[in-house]
């Protein structure tokens, strides 16, 4: 349901586009926030015209080849809109790969493997960390008013999450390597 919504949200916001826009504001302003392969978002964008949410004209651009430029239809307003409002109210369950190997953690033989494991999730995880504090100020310096709050607020519900799961990762290790 994400991409859909990605790709309904970004038309919207900035009007028809070819597929490769789409990709590149999606690259560009989203993957902070959501992962999203880039190959798929043809099939979604295919599905999406077949049920009149998106309609396609080719267009052609100087020299370059034609492409297919890509609209939001009344429809796909109406299910940008039903998406939308299906998020409130929902039941928020965090689920963590992570807890299915430590549920059966008995099963494995040492402890060495997990660990490094879970420091290198963890370097990776602080290296994110880092990248996302650079994109913030990079963003936030090109944007203003309620636009630019409301970007600083998605990245402070990212940058929460990694650096809670970094503390959780040094608990583990720590009573890891005690165990």
């Amino acid at each position: 349901m994400k991409t859909p919504l990605y790709i309904l949200g970004l038309l919207k916001r900035h009007g028809p586009q070819h597929g490769y826009q789409i990709r590149k504001n999606i690259a560009e302003r989203v993957a902070d926030f959501a992962y999203i392969k880039l190959p798929t978002i043809y099939y979604h964008l295919e599905q999406m015209e077949k049920k009149g949410l998106v309609s396609s004209t080719k267009s052609r651009e100087g020299n370059r080849p034609e492409r297919w430029v890509y609209d939001l239809t009344s429809a796909g307003e109406k299910e940008l809109q039903k998406i939308l409002r299906s998020f409130s109210g929902k039941e928020y369950r965090a689920e963590f790969d992570l807890d299915a190997v430590f549920f059966f953690l008995d099963f494995l033989p040492g402890r060495s493997q997990i660990i490094e494991a879970l420091e290198t999730q963890r370097s990776d995880l602080r290296a994110l960390l880092a990248n996302l504090a650079k994109h913030r100020r990079e963003v936030s310096s090109h944007m203003s008013g309620k636009a630019r709050s409301i970007a600083l607020l998605l990245f402070s519900h990212h940058e929460k999450h990694y650096r809670a799961e970094c503390s959780w990762l040094d608990e583990a290790i720590l009573v890891l390597a005690e165990a």
